[in-house]
């Protein structure tokens, strides 16, 4: 089907918790694990192409990843667009 594992990284070396949403998750959060030198992960298969995500860092509001470009979601608010190769 092309779906192949994907890691996803997050840099938050100040959080204590980093969960993750998105077309990839069904729209439900999922927790990434913490590393020490403050990157947060998660594997998961992904299909290649585009792909709607956002974070949340300490329980606090979804946000964009800073480095992902921004676009309206279906509710007003706005997620990351990252593209799978």
């Amino acid at each position: 089907t092309g779906d192949s594992l994907r890691v996803v990284i997050v840099r938050q070396p100040a959080a204590s918790r980093v969960e993750i949403v998105g077309d990839f998750t069904d729209w439900e959060p999922v927790e990434m694990a913490g590393a020490p030198n403050g990157e947060w992960r998660i594997e998961r298969v992904i299909a290649p192409g585009p792909h709607r995500m956002a974070i949340r860092v300490d329980g606090g509001p979804w946000r964009v990843p800073s480095n992902l470009p921004h676009v309206a979601d279906d509710f007003g608010g706005e997620v990351g667009i990252v593209i799978v190769p």
